[in-house]
């Protein structure tokens, strides 16, 4: 049995990287003795970029017609990782293998799909785009999203909403192999406390620019507040990945808080994620850092740079309402319906207002460590589902002659997301 995973995984995208370590490491699960290989897209920007195929990834350019007769020789193909719901020439991979003449000879297929806060769920100027996935879409064995906003957003495109499964990220049921060794040489290498008491923070470039770098500041405030309170507990600053500019943000809030360990060099997927999973409190601006808080029971504050007007939402706002994470939701920006440049923070007025809320917030999470563990458990069950669901759809279960059934979304929303 071979089994194709196409996305966006590559160029030191961390979280799509975990998607694609996930995804083979469920199927797996399911079956150990399949042939699991992956894909990912070299978008057409990168393209004049040389790109070597890696030990356990190979990369296409999607005008590469080669791509086709590779797939056509799988038993299936699971799409999902990256942006690949944006409209834009970068992430057309998707929409072309549907198109193409020799689509039906393509396996069966199923889509974990995302959206981005770039992508709006309403714009008549991109109607033709939207009949693109609509066309997709009615080709896929099974259609999946990975947010609500990505949901309303296929809706809008005439998906029919009975196939479109609301499901969880792959990497919430990712687990590390051999992470106790990894943990033992994350604390020999950076100094690091064996009673776990330290907090990880991870931010990004959008912190920078006015009005949010207030935010930056008022934020190093508060860390700095916990560690004069907490002695001995160092803060650990580390950039979620290398791209988007985290690398910069996080070297300028190294320079405002004392007492605390820089991690300047870039660290795997496996490292990263095992780090995370050390800490007492975990404080994030990226989806896959909130990602891995969930999967390894570790609280986890949700610093949302991500809403947009175009989706008057974000993908991280749609995960913590649906884990029930408004307590730890602590967004700089809430003004989704104005400008960005008028947005405010938390309606909070004064930056020492501010710097003590953020403050209350990490004291308080680290008294709901339990509450995090059910959370990450219940997680993992809703991986596992999807992943059986998506297994049958595909035809690679033993009853796989049985027509597998539209069931309901296997998260449980809080309305229908309209």
């Amino acid at each position: 049995m071979k089994v194709a995973v196409l996305g966006a995984f590559g160029y030191q995208n961390t979280g799509d990287r975990l998607i694609a370590l996930a995804t083979k490491q469920l199927l797996l699960k399911r079956n150990p003795d399949c042939a699991v290989d992956l894909y990912s897209v070299r978008p057409y920007l990168l393209s004049s970029q040389p790109v070597e195929d890696e030990a356990d990834m190979r990369y296409f350019s999607y005008r590469d017609k080669a791509i086709f007769e590779t797939l056509q020789g799988y038993d299936a193909l699971i799409i999902g990782g990256g942006g690949l719901l944006i409209p834009i020439r970068d992430f057309e991979p998707f929409l072309l293998i549907f198109r193409n003449g020799d689509a039906g000879r393509l396996p069966k297929a199923a889509w974990s799909a995302m959206g981005s806060q770039y992508t709006p769920t309403h714009d008549p100027g991109l109607s033709a785009w939207y009949a693109k996935v609509r066309t997709a879409a009615e080709r896929l064995s099974y259609v999946s999203v990975r947010s609500d906003t990505t949901r309303r957003l296929l809706l809008s495109a005439g998906c029919p909403a009975e196939s479109v499964r609301l499901v969880p990220d792959a990497v919430l049921g990712y687990a590390v192999p051999d992470s106790g060794r990894i943990q033992d040489s994350l604390r020999e290498r950076y100094g690091l406390p064996a009673n776990k008491r330290f907090i990880a923070v991870s931010v990004g470039p959008e912190l920078l620019k006015p009005p949010l770098d207030a935010f930056l500041d008022a934020l190093s405030e508060a860390i700095h507040a916990w560690t004069e309170a907490n002695p001995g507990c160092p803060v650990v600053i580390v950039p979620f990945g290398q791209i988007y500019g985290d690398r910069t943000a996080c070297a300028q809030l190294a320079k405002l808080v004392a007492n605390r360990v820089w991690i300047d060099e870039p660290l795997s997927p496996e490292d990263l994620w095992c780090l995370i999973g050390m800490a007492e409190v975990y404080l994030t601006v990226r989806y896959h850092g909130l990602i891995a808080g969930i999967a390894q029971g570790v609280p986890t504050l949700i610093l949302d740079c991500y809403l947009s007007n175009r989706t008057m939402s974000s993908k991280l706002r749609d995960l913590a309402v649906h884990y029930g994470l408004d307590d730890f939701y602590l967004s700089p920006i809430i003004g989704v319906c104005e400008p960005p440049e008028t947005r405010s923070f938390l309606d909070i007025p004064g930056e020492r207002r501010l710097a003590n809320e953020i403050r209350r917030r990490i004291e308080g999470a680290c008294d709901r460590k339990a509450e995090w563990a059910r959370i990450g458990a219940r997680a993992r069950n809703e991986v596992d589902r999807h992943f059986d669901d998506m297994w049958e759809a595909l035809g690679l279960s033993e009853n796989s002659g049985q027509e597998a059934e539209d069931g309901p979304s296997i998260l449980q929303t809080r309305g229908e997301g309209a």
